[in-house]
């Protein structure tokens, strides 16, 4: 059984998580399609964190649990808006969060890192995103961007009266003093600090070296890239120093 789950945005949701149970061929076969709508107008249980997936009930607006031994937190990650209304999602887990954009990054666990969910590509297109967490039977939040480009001004003061709201609110007293993790901390991987970095286009090559344009999935930003070729150690120190 193939299990995915859309995350749409659209006019008047904040987020709209699909789980979608692919064809199953049972006879003429069927296919079971599941929903959970995450709206503006419904506040998440702790507005301080936004949207909350995890594995504990009172905690997490959407929960996310694979049975006894599960690496998944109580609170494994929030996704909410940043001060440019994109779409971020925030790990804050013991054993980490992946995210693929276009297959590219390859499921690389990060724990305290933030990434840009709706990123835009050159074309104003968006990369195909998926979101993965250890241990969760083999089910990807695959997710999808609604255009706003005929609404811009409402979608606009809807996400900012939803984050004023949020941090106008406070938690729940049962929510309060309950964020920290549930797995044994010498057991957690190192959080990696270092950038990722997504491959928009190759922009040049030449006898030493092909150089790409890329994007840091945490800011945004765009960057040259070079990838030298195979080559004897001296000339490769040689254009390192060029690059200094």
């Amino acid at each position: 059984m193939c299990m995915a789950t859309y995350l749409t945005l659209i006019r008047d949701t904040a987020f709209k998580i699909i789980i979608e149970f692919g064809s199953l061929l049972m006879g003429a076969g069927f296919l079971f399609t599941h929903r959970i709508k995450l709206e503006f107008s419904q506040p998440p249980k702790n507005p301080a964190k936004d949207f909350s997936f995890g594995r504990n009930l009172r905690q997490c607006d959407v929960v996310l649990d694979a049975g006894h031994g599960s690496r998944i937190s109580n609170v494994h990650f929030y996704v909410t808006f940043d001060h440019h209304r994109n779409i971020i999602l925030i790990d804050e887990s013991t054993h980490g969060t992946a995210v693929t954009y276009s297959n590219q990054i390859s499921r690389e666990m990060r724990r305290n890192f933030e990434w840009i969910l709706d990123l835009n590509r050159e074309g104003d297109r968006l990369w195909e995103v998926e979101v993965y967490v250890p241990n969760l039977k083999g089910l990807s939040l695959n997710l999808v961007f609604s255009d706003h480009s005929t609404c811009k001004e409402e979608y606009s003061a809807r996400v900012d009266r939803f984050l004023a709201n949020c941090l106008s609110t406070l938690p729940p007293l049962h929510l309060i003093g309950l964020d920290s993790p549930t797995a044994d901390a010498s057991t957690a991987m190192t959080p990696r600090k270092q950038p990722i970095y997504l491959r928009e286009r190759k922009t040049g090559s030449g006898a030493l070296a092909r150089v790409y344009l890329v994007i840091d999935v945490s800011t945004g930003k765009q960057y040259a890239q070079k990838e030298f070729h195979s080559m004897p150690q001296q000339a490769t120190l040689r254009e390192i120093e060029i690059l200094k």
